[in-house]
């Protein structure tokens, strides 16, 4: 298929419930998202947590969200997030509280998940580099190229920093970024199995970081 014709522009605040409802979307069709909700699948308390989590980001100058406007129908089709992460003072981080687990959010399953992102963003630590955080295209516009356009993009603006670009993928995106130049770093493997029920499937769901360098 073509691609359909559109502009990329960077969100607005009244982008953001649709960028919400972008993002649930693409963590539903994740095996972990059953175990982190509680009441699973609960869409409207996942679209809220997203919502909240974006207004909050918004105003982060570190944050660069993107979307993608199909110009025959006006409509939001697909959608990037960039996060600019900065070297840390550890001595600052001592003491610091945890976050806390939000309303509706399984906090044994959340704990398990956030060591499993530093596990595979470890070697990153110290350097000043740009995260992929958040890629969605809708599914009706998928397979023309828009994802591929989304990641240039991504690593255009990393190379403008003379950043590297990491990102941590799921399993079902590994292959496609690899076509796109983003060699594998460090990865976790989270059992599935110990959170399901017995002989019900659920098996290793693998958290993969990947880095593009200038």
């Amino acid at each position: 298929m073509s691609l359909p014709k559109h502009e990329i522009t960077p969100i607005i605040a009244s982008d953001l419930l649709t960028l919400a409802n972008f993002i649930f979307l693409s963590n539903f069709a994740q095996a972990t998202n059953r175990f982190l909700f509680l009441d699973w699948p609960n869409e409207a308390a996942q679209t809220a947590l997203f919502l909240s989590g974006l207004e909050k980001s918004s105003q982060d100058s570190d944050q660069q969200m993107w979307k993608v406007v199909d110009e025959e129908s006006g409509a939001m089709i697909a959608s990037l997030i960039l996060t600019r992460k900065r070297p840390i003072d550890n001595s600052s981080e001592r003491g610091k509280q945890k976050p806390a687990v939000p309303e509706g959010v399984n906090g044994e399953f959340l704990a398990v998940m956030r060591q499993a992102l530093e596990v595979v963003q470890k070697d990153m630590e110290g350097i000043d580099y740009l995260v992929l955080s958040s890629i969605f295209v809708d599914l009706t516009f998928r397979e023309r190229g828009l994802g591929s356009k989304l990641v240039n993009l991504s690593l255009q603006k990393a190379a403008e920093g003379s950043l590297s670009l990491f990102l941590s993928s799921v399993p079902s995106a590994t292959g496609f970024y690899r076509k796109l130049g983003f060699a594998n770093t460090v990865h976790t493997d989270v059992d599935l199995g110990t959170w399901g029920p017995e002989f019900g499937g659920c098996g290793v769901y693998r958290l993969q970081g990947m880095i593009a360098k200038p």
